[in-house]
């Protein structure tokens, strides 16, 4: 499946390790959250497209739902 402007990446130790720190941090208590964040920030993307809101109190990121 291809998506334009889609970029996959793969999720190393330091990327679990920084999901575990925003977990304890309690940036968002969600492990999948946690590694999607981790994952964003690791690689300076500053978007993410998602209808989960909980995206919307976390510094650093900006959400844009999916309908958007």
């Amino acid at each position: 499946m291809q998506f334009e402007n889609l970029k996959t990446v793969k999720i190393d130790s330091k990327t679990m390790q920084s999901a575990l720190e925003l977990m304890k941090l309690c940036v968002t208590p969600k492990p999948r959250d946690a590694i999607h964040l981790a994952t964003a920030l690791d690689e300076g993307i500053s978007t993410i497209v998602s209808d989960d809101v909980d995206f919307d109190h976390i510094n650093g990121i900006k959400r844009t739902a999916l309908d958007d």
